[in-house]
């Protein structure tokens, strides 16, 4: 019996030995509250015991099996902030970040150097009461049967015996040599800059693919990304945040290392001609820091490796680290805008800079805009020049405003020009009427000028590019394994440590409580929206009853009887061919859509240049991108699908919707809001927020009976939910394996000694 026990334990062990979980969110949803969750043992956590006697809830009931098991097997972890990534990027250029901030204010640098110099005892500090805190979680981790059991004999003594072990000796002489001598903030930094190469050095990123795998480079790596870089960066970011430049800073550098590998501007390449292979820089950089914080005792004793990353904003970053790591899962942490606006204002933030921070961070939205101020510029650059003819005839030699902007890498002789464009740029337009005649709102106009100052984001929108360079976090919460609503008012969290505990725990135990209806409805609709033949997204609906009972699902896809998008070519179009895949208006030699928009084409003898640029994709189009444009319209009604929602209810049973529920992967738009409205819909269960104005406008009006209520969905969807709700091993089969029936029963009939 001990054995099969034994071989039990070995099977979780796998699952409970390595876990990677990155966060992602908008600004302001609280994933930094997440990650503090995340890095407590199970008492510090405190959470509220469940009692059974009044209820008979299986919710109730799901919360006990997720405490007990918590209760033995969580452990806290550890946590890496992308800010500290990026920071050894700036230390790689340390100089030039001095010159970036000197550039924003000509005394900040020695600003900079007198506030570390004032908190160098806070540096060391940080980093040996981080230590005492490392040990006693090590302890934790060798210990863990004794800590399940509360058994506290004897800690203070085990602990002490712990330090004094071979690689805690080395810890803290590596600790003791790093303070040495430091006495003021250069060389601290020039002790920053050392311990920075020899991470480079470590991990392959200077020396590639020779991984040094010399014990005495990775405990320093370990000490620097775990105690010192932390502790220096944690200052940095105080300092700039002070002067409330961190985030666009950082923001501009993170841009400037997925597409430069650095945070400098190259001074003499053109990004046309500049080998773009840096997308992944973040990320690589990410999975260095993983590997440093498996702990170098790992080697001799097998700690749990648990690594919470906060917080991830590109999209491709995600796909990186879970193309390495299968126990790799994205948490997406969101919260209701009014919560978010609020937690931004209880930080200082005005309405300008939330605005900044939304446009930023949403790059599909973002770009379209951009691209229409560009289109103004370009109509008025004679007027915003004041006629100044050398500056016009530079905008003319570049052949416009999206010609500039699309190689907007501007040469160190013409910075000067395209400086002093950009200030009559804004100048032009701090008369409102400017403004108001093109449609343009004061927060708008904050949010493009100071696009205009990071050559990168222009760069990216006006090639589109943006999902690559820049922070795409609508693209990271659509790709998101589990969702997490962070909107509790209260400090104790019960609700949000409640399903850390859970997601956790079927990490490592798969299958150990059911879904809730919630999931299971999420999931099929999830699973719909791969029906969609939409080639700009996919969403998924599902309609129930009160009970949760499915009544119908739904995609977004064209009417029955038409060809979907992505089933049809531009090149067949242009051609005549397949011509029952499209519309007579389409396909008609006399119609304004040839003659405005196919006939700007010319695909006659071009298979191989085709081949060579597709290579065997399919050259789809979207007929309302091409219709909007030859009619220079924004207008969504010349969409050839159908919504997913709008299927869904549809073709629901009409009379069981009644006080039902519509789930959405997306979130429903006016025109599916007013539908759900006349279905009686009662929630709404949403994944991600519509820009527009359906649930204010539509949902949240007439008869107070008949509004729905909308949910952010909290649950695991995709691959994570059959992971997470598919069990390794039958419970029943488990149980008999562990022994379980056999230890406590009662001597067997016929067996006088029990055995």
């Amino acid at each position: 019996m001990k054995i099969t026990r034994e071989k039990i334990k070995d099977v979780f062990k796998e699952k409970e030995g390595f876990i990677i979980i990155g966060l992602t969110g908008q600004k302001g949803s609280g994933s930094s509250t997440v990650s503090n969750l995340f890095s407590k043992s199970y008492k510090e956590m405190s959470v509220e015991e469940v009692s059974l006697c009044n209820s008979n809830s299986d919710k109730d009931r799901d919360k006990r099996i997720i405490y007990n098991y918590s209760s033995q097997n969580w452990r806290r972890f550890d946590v890496i902030k992308v800010r500290n990534v990026i920071m050894t990027f700036v230390v790689n250029d340390w100089n030039e970040f001095i010159i970036d901030i000197d550039n924003i204010n000509n005394s900040m640098s020695d600003d900079l150097i007198k506030y570390l110099e004032t908190n160098l005892e806070k540096v060391r500090n940080s980093c040996y009461e981080k230590r005492t805190s490392e040990i006693a979680k090590n302890y934790e981790k060798k210990h863990e049967k004794n800590i399940e059991k509360n058994i506290e004999k004897n800690i203070e003594k085990d602990v002490e015996k712990d330090v004094e072990k071979d690689i805690e000796k080395k810890l803290k002489s590596e600790i003791d040599s790093f303070f040495e001598n430091i006495s003021k903030a250069d060389e601290l930094i020039n002790k920053i800059v050392k311990y920075n190469t020899i991470l480079l050095e470590t991990w392959g990123e200077i020396y590639k693919n020779n991984e040094n795998d010399d014990e005495k480079n990775c405990l320093r790596s370990y000490a620097y990304t775990y105690f010192f870089l932390p502790a220096f960066s944690d200052l940095i970011h105080d300092f700039l945040k002070e002067k409330k430049i961190f985030t666009p800073l950082f923001q501009r550098y993170g841009n400037r290392i997925r597409f430069h590998g650095k945070i400098t501007r190259p001074k003499e390449i053109c990004f046309e001609n500049e080998e773009v292979n840096y997308s992944y820089c973040v990320a690589k950089r990410i999975n260095s820091f993983i590997k440093s914080y498996r702990h170098p005792q790992n080697k001799k004793e097998k700690y749990p490796v648990r690594i919470v990353i906060d917080s991830l904003k590109n999209y491709f970053e995600g796909i990186f680290l879970r193309s390495r790591y299968s126990a790799f899962y994205l948490i997406s942490v969101s919260k209701e805008e009014e919560f978010r606006i609020n937690s931004f204002e209880n930080d200082g933030k005005s309405e300008e800079d939330i605005e900044l921070i939304d446009f930023n961070e949403k790059p599909r939205e973002s770009a379209k805009k951009f691209m229409k101020f560009c289109d103004i510029i370009n109509d008025n650059y004679n007027d915003i020049l004041l006629g100044n003819p050398k500056h016009i005839k530079w905008i003319e030699e570049k052949n416009g405003i999206k010609k500039l902007f699309s190689q907007v890498h501007i040469k160190e002789d013409e910075l000067i020009d395209y400086r002093s464009f950009v200030n009559c740029i804004e100048k032009y337009f701090t008369d409102r009427e400017h403004c108001v005649k093109n449609g343009i709102t004061q927060k708008e106009l904050n949010c493009y000028i100071k696009t205009l100052s990071d050559e990168v984001r222009v760069y990216s929108y006006v090639n589109k590019l943006y999902q690559f360079f820049l922070q795409d976090v609508e693209a990271c919460i659509q790709d998101a394994d589990i969702f997490l609503a962070n909107n509790e008012t209260s400090g104790s969290k019960e609700n949000l440590k409640y399903s850390i505990l859970r997601y956790i725990s079927l990490m490592t135990h798969p299958g150990i409580v059911t879904p809730t209806p919630v999931e299971m409805c999420m999931q099929i609709a999830y699973t719909a929206k791969v029906n969609s033949g939409c080639i700009s997204r996919q969403v998924g609906a599902v309609t129930t009853d009160k009970d949760y009972n499915i009544l119908s699902i739904g995609w977004n896809d064209v009417p029955c009887g038409q060809t979907s998008c992505n089933r049809r070519s531009i090149v067949d179009l242009y051609n005549f061919h397949d011509e029952k895949a499209y519309s007579e208006f389409e396909v008609s030699k006399t119609s304004e859509f040839r003659k405005l928009y196919l006939d700007n084409f010319d695909f006659t003898n071009e298979d191989r240049k085709i081949d060579d640029i597709l290579q065997g994709l399919t050259p789809a189009f979207c007929f309302k991108d091409a219709y909007n444009e030859i009619k220079h319209d924004k207008n969504q009604v010349h969409t050839r699908a159908l919504h997913g929602e709008e299927k869904a209810l549809m073709t629901c049973d009409q009379n069981r919707i009644k006080k039902g529920y519509l789930f959405t992967t997306s979130s429903p738009c006016e025109l599916c809001s007013k539908n759900a409205k006349e279905h009686q819909v009662s929630k709404i269960y949403y994944i991600e927020p519509y820009p527009g104005i359906s649930q204010s406008h539509i949902c949240d009006s007439g008869i107070v009976s008949n509004q729905a209520k909308y949910e952010l969905f909290q649950g695991a969807i995709g691959r994570a939910y059959t992971q997470l709700f598919t069990p390794i091993i039958a419970l029943k089969d488990e149980l008999e394996l562990r022994g379980f029936a056999k230890e406590f029963k009662k001597n067997p009939k016929g067996d006088k000694n029990g055995i």
